[in-house]
């Protein structure tokens, strides 16, 4: 199963493209995370070269409900005024 390339690769290019900034910051590690995540399970089960659409689809869905959260996250944050938890 790849679903864990999708997410990886976008951390990767977030990271490279938005740096460290805090919103961002938040975002890249949450993919990484995912990314971690999705080579530990498949591993585990000893999937970790198997590649096929679904699962790079699913990486996508993965990857797409991660930036969605991360963006209602971050304009609920910024319209309450409250802060998220820091990263450090």
């Amino acid at each position: 199963m790849a679903c864990y390339v999708v997410p990886l690769l976008t951390a990767i290019l977030h990271s490279g493209l938005f740096g460290r900034g805090k919103d961002h910051s938040k975002l890249s590690l949450l993919l990484y995370g995912a990314a971690a995540f999705g080579v530990i399970d498949h591993a585990w089960n000893a999937e970790l070269l198997s590649f096929t659409v679904p699962d790079l689809m699913l990486g996508f869905v993965i990857t797409v409900s991660i930036v969605i959260g991360w963006g209602v996250w971050t304009l609920l944050a910024a319209r309450t005024g409250a802060t998220a938890p820091s990263v450090h």
